[in-house]
Formats: C-alpha cells, structure tokens, sequence
C-alpha cells in the first residue's frame, strides 16, 4: 500500500476526513487522502486509518473489489465501491454498506 503516510499524519494531528480513495489502480493520483492498494494483499493491509470516516474503494476486477471493500469495512463507517471498465471507462458497479449507493440495482 502507497499513500498511507499522510493520512496517518493527518489523523495523528488530531484531522478526520470524510472520505479517504482506496485505489486498486496502479496509476492512482496520490493526494493525500488516496491509497493506492495495487499488488497488494487487502486481507493483510492496516486500514485503521479508515476508523469513523467514508472508504472509497475502485478497481477493475470485481472480486477484488470485493475483497478490499470488504478488508476497509473493518474500521470505515461506510464502504461505497465501484467496479470500472477500464476498456470502455465506464462505472459497471457500485456498492454500499448502506444500501443507498447501488448500481445497477
């Protein structure tokens, strides 16, 4: 996992966002509140940095997806998760915790 440290810093000094990107593209744009989880293994990575706040997570493959959704749903208050197309670039999926944000449905 890449991006982690300035949200760990963030949260030291006492911060909460709302909502922290959890990336599983290997591109990811790194800015603070985005993790990059590409080639990692989610069930082993330390997301308690997630505690109380909205986890974004993005990626490609469906499963995978899943997984880190479910590994980020161990300390966020909410998961929201998109599946993409990379070829067409399109949203195929989206997931909630909450059951608000589902597609398709």
């Amino acid at each position: 996992m890449t991006g982690q440290k300035p949200i760990w810093a963030m949260r030291r000094a006492g911060m909460k966002p709302e909502f922290i990107w959890v990336s599983d593209f290997h591109d990811a744009y790194l800015d603070g509140l985005t993790v990059c989880v590409a080639g990692g293994t989610p069930e082993i990575e330390d997301f308690r940095f997630l505690v109380g706040v909205t986890a974004i997570v993005e990626g490609e493959i469906p499963s995978r997806v899943d997984r880190i959704a479910k590994a980020c749903g161990v300390h966020a208050k909410r998961v929201i998760s998109s599946t993409h197309d990379t070829k067409l670039r399109d949203v195929v999926r989206v997931t909630d915790t909450e059951g608000i944000m589902v597609w398709p449905t």
